[in-house]
Parts: structure tokens; sequence; C-alpha cells
């Protein structure tokens, strides 16, 4: 052999030992190693391959490379095939394959150009790592990037709103966050003031050793500390309240120290100004001439002042925590059911009256209210106010007894007064009448003796003497009204209506025109005087006509007020001007003057007062030229009670 034989044969032994340790080295690699032509044909597929992708290398060796790419991303294959053939290397490109099962697969390629003996590229290596796992971490990761930068910016957003000082302290009592109300109440920007420590941002010395000691403290006893203290910032002197949280590592151990503020000036001026009122209150509460205490739902005292111990003459008068059934077991009977009627929301009123004083023996009267306090920021709580009225109920009872007095004297006064009235009235109408005799006897026997202006003369008398005559006797029908005694009873009221109308003439059919909507309903009232009343508002219907005009009236029944009935007398005449209505019930009242229309402005008054004795109610709608409308409310009358 020579020289150069042997040399080709070490060569040889070489290049089959290189190739050998390649193979070894592709079969036992952690990635799939697989090599394929220019036509994406692979030509070799190794053991990794396998495990990754579920396929034997017999199953892929002369298969397109395909086959485990998906198909929206089959493209990626040609463009890569593209890059290899200008020679071109891809690392680590990112994408996703398709095992044997179906399920997906997520790789990093990085894909080599093969080169025959001569340079030309016959084909590519690639060499294929699983990034399953990392992508997923990497999303976990990102999720979890993107929560916790969501969270910070959360609660960026409320420190930064906050009016409360926020802030956090580091170990060395240096500020290593401050929010926007601080830095604002500093009057300092953010690197103005972070890694500063309180002294040196203008705090008091003594404020600032305070606060280094508070937070050496809850460094040592990982417990919190509060406290309250003055601080002149840009809003002037204010008053806060502090509180200083340890942060706690994994371990327990204190990395830092979390603080939050709050401006409570207005806070304290409203307590001071609350202290301040309760003083005054409590001082004018035991000065008052009343007695006021106040009881919890346990029914104990909260409060009582001095007044109230001397009313009720308790011998002690710190009874405050006592309950009131030990302090008044002498009244608590009385007074158990009025405190419950006030704990259940209710104001009690009363009086109470002690025949005998405790102290003083002597009769006394106090009025008593209970003023239930209940609201949903404290608990229930009733107010007891006491005064003393027994010198106004002898004042009440003295009066009393004057007034009964000057009653009695006023009624028999009154009684005297319509006796004597009514008897004037009647004694009246005897020489009346003999006036109107002798006037009569003087025109039938001597007329003939007078001239035209005595005759004339004569009439007038005669005419005088009968008006007077009717307002005397219209007098005395209003004075009977007042003084009956109307018994009511039920009342057919249209039979009434129609005895009227037969007995008045001037109602008769030949000189009126009078429909009565039947039936009309019954009502309780007074035979006598409903007779009274129908036969004056049917009178005055027919008579305050215009003159040549038929009186027409119409009569009927409906419900009323309250149940009630209301009847109606309409007519045709020539109507009242509303101004009138009020007073047109009232004594001597006339809508009309005297001339055509005869009266004596006491009719309507008589209605008036007997619908009223009556129990009812009386009314006029009335427009001139339009005709009246009178109505009477009175109770009704069941059928079965006539």
């Amino acid at each position: 052999m020579t020289a150069s034989t042997k040399t080709r044969s070490s060569k040889v032994a070489r290049d089959a030992e290189a190739t050998f340790l390649l193979a070894a080295i592709v079969e036992s690699s952690e990635d799939a190693i697989v090599s394929k032509d220019l036509a994406g044909v692979v030509t070799s597929w190794n053991k990794a391959a396998e495990r990754m992708f579920g396929y034997a290398a017999d199953e892929m060796v002369g298969e397109s490379i395909l086959k485990i790419i998906p198909g929206e991303r089959q493209e990626e294959e040609e463009h890569i095939l593209e890059r290899l053939r200008s020679g071109d290397q891809i690392q680590n490109f990112e994408t996703v394959r398709v095992r044997k099962d179906g399920e997906r697969v997520e790789v990093s390629l990085t894909v080599s150009p093969v080169r025959d003996s001569s340079g030309v590229i016959i084909g590519a290596s690639k060499i294929i790592r699983e990034i399953t796992e990392r992508k997923r971490a990497e999303e976990a990761y990102l999720r979890l990037a993107t929560k916790s930068e969501q969270q910070r910016r959360f609660y960026e957003a409320i420190l930064s709103n906050t009016p409360d000082l926020v802030y956090v302290f580091g170990l060395d009592h240096r500020f290593t966050y401050a929010n926007a109300a601080l830095l604002k109440m500093w009057g300092r920007t953010w690197d103005e003031a972070i890694g500063k420590n309180c002294l040196e941002l203008g705090y008091e010395p003594w404020h600032a050793a305070m606060h280094d000691r508070e937070i050496e403290k809850v460094i040592a006893t990982r417990q919190p500390i509060r406290g309250e203290v003055p601080f002149t910032g840009t809003h002037g002197r204010r008053v806060y309240d502090y509180i200083f949280v340890p942060v706690l590592g994994r371990h327990g151990e204190v990395e830092a120290i979390a603080g939050t503020t709050r401006d409570v000036t207005e806070r304290k001026q409203f307590e001071e100004a609350l202290r301040e009122s309760e003083a005054v209150l409590r001082t004018v509460a035991n000065e008052a001439q009343v007695g006021l205490v106040m009881v919890d739902k346990e029914r104990r005292y909260l409060f009582a002042n001095q007044t109230y111990a001397d009313i009720l003459g308790l011998p002690d008068p710190n009874i405050v925590g006592q309950r009131v059934s030990d302090v008044l077991a002498h009244l608590y009977d009385q007074i158990k059911p009025r405190l419950d009627s006030a704990f259940a929301g209710q104001r009690v009123s009363y009086e109470l009256h002690l025949a005998r004083h405790p102290k003083t023996g002597e009769e006394r009267y106090y009025e008593v209210v209970y003023e239930p306090r209940v609201t949903p920021l404290a608990d229930a709580y009733v107010i007891v106010v006491l005064s003393d009225i027994t010198q106004r109920k002898k004042i009440e009872h003295t009066l009393e007894q004057l007034v009964a007095q000057r009653t009695a004297r006023l009624t028999e006064t009154i009684g005297e007064l319509e006796a004597f009235s009514y008897t004037i009235a009647h004694d009246m109408r005897a020489p009346l009448r003999a006036m109107q005799s002798f006037s009569a006897i003087l025109d039938e026997e001597h007329a003939t003796r007078l001239d035209t202006e005595g005759r004339g003369l004569l009439r007038r008398i005669t005419l005088s003497a009968s008006r007077l005559d009717h307002l005397i006797q219209d007098v005395l029908d209003y004075s009977k009204i007042v003084r009956a005694d109307l018994q009511l009873e039920p009342v057919d009221t249209q039979a009434l209506i129609e005895e009227l109308i037969h007995a008045y003439p001037e109602l008769q059919p030949q000189n009126a025109d009078i429909v009565i909507d039947t039936p009309l309903s019954n009502i309780l009232g007074n035979r006598a005087a409903l007779t009274q009343v129908f036969a004056n508002l049917l009178g005055n219907a027919a008579k305050f006509v215009a003159p040549g005009v038929r009186p027409r009236i119409n009569i009927r029944t409906e419900p009323g007020f309250s149940g009630f009935v209301r009847l109606w007398f309409e007519d045709n005449g020539i109507g009242i001007e509303e101004s009138f209505h009020k007073r047109l019930f009232q004594m001597f009242q006339r809508a009309n003057p005297p001339g055509p229309y005869e009266g004596t402005g006491i009719g309507l008054a008589i209605v008036r007062k007997a619908i009223e004795r009556m129990g009812g109610r009386v009314g006029v709608e009335s427009q001139p030229g339009a005709g009246s409308r009178f109505w009477v409310e009175l109770r009704p009358a069941l059928h079965s009670q006539l």
C-alpha cells in the first residue's frame, strides 16, 4: 500500500467516523432535526421529530413537509423555500405545526440551506424546537403584567384623586411615594419631594422627630400607629389625623411604612362647637322652669335636669343611668304604656295629677309630653318634658265658673228679650188691626165725602198698615223658629209640596207652571217648619218674575253632600246679583228695592234659620235675568219610616 493510498484510507475512516458522530448527535438531540429537498419532500426525520409530531420516520421520509403544516399556514413553506434557494438562513421563526393526532404545537424553526460538494443548494435542514410551554408562560406573564399594570393604574387613579394624603416611607425614613394631594399640600413636585425626609420637607423639628420615633416603633412592633397633629402647608394651618402601617415582605419583615392622612380641621371645629352647644344647652336645661329628661330604649335616664327632680320631689337628682321604674316606682304604671307608645314613634301628651306632692304636700297638675327621637344614625330615645300647669288649672277653673255664671245670666237675659220682643210684636197687632178696621170702615162709609187726595191718603194708610202687619207676622214667625223645639220626623216631601200648591192661589195651574220631577226623596225634618220653608221658597219663585211673564218652577231632588238629600227650587224669575248672595239669607235684606215686589226681607232668613235648626244647609245659584236656583239639604228619611 502506497503512502497516498494510506492517506485516502485514513481520510475515509475519519469521514465515516465524523458521519457516524453527526448521526449520533442528530438522533440524540432533544430538538426535532429534519431535512428536505427543494420540493419540500422529507429526506430525514430524527427520533425527536417522531416524539414531537407522532409520525415515525418511515411515515414521513418521502412525504411532503406540508403534512405537518396547518392549511392556513402552508404558504409559509413556499416562502421558506424561496429564501433557501437564495441561500438565506432562517433563524428562530415562530409558527404552528400539527401533530399526527391533530393537536397543534407551537414551534421555533431554524432553517439552513444544504449544499452539495460543488456548493449547489440541494435542500434544507430544519431544527424544530417546541415552544408551547414557553408561549404559555409568556402569555401568562403577559396577562399578569397587563393585570398588574391595570391594577397599578387603578390604584394610582384612586390615590391621585383622593383628598386624603397617601405616602410611603422607606426604612431610612425618606419618602418613596407621595400622592398628588400630599404634593399639593407640600407645594412640591415629585422630584422635589421623593427621597427627602420630613425635616428636609419643612416639617417643624418636633414634628419630624415625632414621626421618626413613630416609624421606628412601627418597624419594631409591626403594629399600626395613629395620631393627630397640626401642620402648616399650602392650605394654611390645619389639623390632620394620620395612621402609619407596616408593609410586610414575604417572610414577615417590614419592607416599608405606608401612611394615610386626612384633614379633620372642620370636624374638630364642629366637635368643639358641638361641645360648646351642649354646654350651653345643658345650662339652659338646668335653668329652665320645665322638667327635661331623656330616656333610652332600656328605659334608663340619659339626661335629667334639676327642675325635673324638683317637680317630682326626687331625693337624689343624680338619676342618669338609673331605670325609670326604679326612680318613679309609684308612677311607673301610668308612665310605662306612654313610654311604649313613644318608642313606637307616637308623640304622647297628657296631664299628670298629683293629689299630694311628695315634698310640699300640695295638689299639683303637670302637662307631660313624650317626644320620640328615632333616627337611623343613633339609638332611639325619648325626650320627656314636664310643665307645672297648676296655676293655669286654677285660672281655668275660675274662668269656667265665671263663664258658667255669665252664660246663665246671658241665657236668662236673652230669654227675657225674646219674650219681650214676642210680646211687643204680638201686642202691636191689636192697635194695628184697629187701624185696618177703621180704615176699611172709613173707606166704605165715608169715601164719598173725601176728595181725591183724601182717598189717596186713606189708601196709603191701609197699605202701610197691611205692610206693617206682614212685617210683624214675619218677625213672629222667625221668633217661633228660633224658640221652638223642632222635633224631626220623616216627611213625605212630594205630598207636602202638593198640599202647598193647592193651598196658595198664586201657585195653582191657572197662575203658574210647576213641574215636580217625581219621585222626590223623603227627608227628616219638622213638618211645620218645612211647610213655612217651602211656602216661602215657592212664593218667592212665583212673585219675583218680570212683568207679563208666567212663573215657571221646577222642583227636584238629588244626592247632596255627605249622604244628605238636596232639594232644588228652580225658577224663571228676574235673578239676583252674585254680590248679594251671601247677604240674601240675613234679616231685613232685600235683593230688590220696594216697588213692584213687596216683601219684608225676613222670608229667606226664616228659611235659613229653620233649615239650620233641622241640621241642614241652604244656598242659591242665580244671575240677573237668568232665574234663580235655591236649594236646601237635609238628612234623608228611610221609606220604612214613613
